[in-house]
């Protein structure tokens, strides 16, 4: 990818706004437009257009390529890592009472969130919770009971 320049593709506001969003914890394109100097009651509205630019979608590409760069972890270094604090998590752990196995317990919350990012990941799910899989399967889910 070419390096983008403000003179070259984009103009300051909109190469500010897509830093700023960048940065955001939590993104939001018209809260990324007003930190960037971006005025007017239609704030979010004119953040979000801002982000359909392909110059800006292409910008937002490249500050991201750098940073997995800096950081040198790539996206399968994350899944695989959550797969193992997934798996990790699952193991049936016996609970002993008088030399006696009563239960079986495991860490739920630490697989179920590794879970819920990996899914995101996949894309197997959307904001609205349907029940489709990211090649348009559905996702069947089998209760087991222990």
């Amino acid at each position: 990818m070419s390096k983008l320049t403000p003179k070259q593709d984009l103009t300051e506001l909109r190469r500010r706004t897509v830093e700023e969003y960048f940065k955001m914890d939590s993104p939001d394109m018209g809260e990324a437009y007003r930190l960037a100097g971006g005025k007017g009651k239609e704030a979010a509205k004119l953040g979000s257009e801002i982000l359909n630019y392909p110059e800006c979608q292409e910008y937002l590409a490249q500050l991201r390529d750098q940073r997995t760069e800096q950081v040198q972890i790539t996206a399968a270094d994350v899944i695989n890592d959550l797969i193992e604090v997934k798996d990790r998590c699952m193991q049936k752990v016996p609970v002993i009472i008088d030399d006696e196995i009563v239960q079986y317990r495991f860490e739920h919350s630490g697989a179920n969130k590794s879970l819920e990012l990996i899914g995101k990941h996949l894309r197997m799910w959307d904001d609205k919770q349907n029940d489709s899989g990211s090649q348009g399967n559905t996702v069947i889910i089998n209760q087991i009971y222990v």
